[in-house]
């Protein structure tokens, strides 16, 4: 947070990044493109399409603002400026679309941006997004996040916290056993594996992690 704070302090223009400003660089099918874009979110603000498509135009649009005062011979430090203003329209836009009551996605946006900040709260929004997601995409993403930032103990807490076999996309379930395999409780894995090959088929949970099952199993291929 501090970091993030600091960033957005950087720019007067910092608290309305997630919003269309008319620019010399600002063309018109941009503009239709921004609000065509909004819509879908106004509607979905879990379409990770749209959110995506969103951010590209914002951050284009920003890079297009400061191209007139650019000096070639600071590529280094262009590269640099552009994944800061990234990463506060990314936040903008996530803070801004997260006040949506059914809005998981950009919950865990915010997460993602914070984790090596903020831990403990980037955990408060993951758990704020899987209990507004009742389908379970909300967990299989925490849960991935964890643990790919190396914190596999608390994914597995997470997914076993709030993981519903009947209700939650077999997704879901992939990422519960592979947060058990990580966080080294075989038994427990072995356990939720059998769980959810009684809601979904091998070939579902194969498609989806391709190593899990024989992972879980012992089986080791020649």
């Amino acid at each position: 947070m501090p970091r993030i704070r600091k960033l957005l302090s950087r720019s007067s223009s910092a608290s309305t990044v997630g919003l269309r400003r008319e620019s010399p660089h600002t063309h018109n099918a941009d503009v239709v493109q921004e609000d065509a874009l909004r819509a879908q979110l106004a509607d979905d603000p879990n379409n990770q399409l749209a959110f995506n498509a969103l951010l590209e135009l914002v951050v284009r649009n920003c890079a297009d603002e400061g191209s007139e005062n650019e000096d070639p011979l600071n590529a280094l430090q262009d590269e640099a400026s552009y994944a800061e203003k990234r990463t506060m329209s990314a936040w903008a836009l996530a803070e801004e679309f997260s006040g949506h009551p059914k809005a998981w996605f950009p919950l865990t946006e915010l997460a993602r941006l914070s984790i090596d900040v903020d831990p403990d709260e980037a955990i408060r929004r993951l758990t704020a997004a899987i209990a507004r997601d009742p389908h379970g995409e909300a967990l299989a993403v925490a849960v991935k996040l964890l643990a790919e930032t190396d914190r596999s103990h608390e994914a597995y807490n997470l997914a076993m916290g709030h993981w519903k076999s009947r209700e939650h996309i077999p997704a879901a379930g992939v990422a519960v056993v592979r947060a058990a395999l990580l966080s080294d409780k075989r038994m427990e894995a072995e356990a939720a594996l059998t769980e959810l090959l009684g809601h979904a088929s091998a070939a579902e949970i194969s498609e989806i992690d391709p190593e899990l099952i024989d992972e879980v199993r012992g089986v080791h291929r020649s």
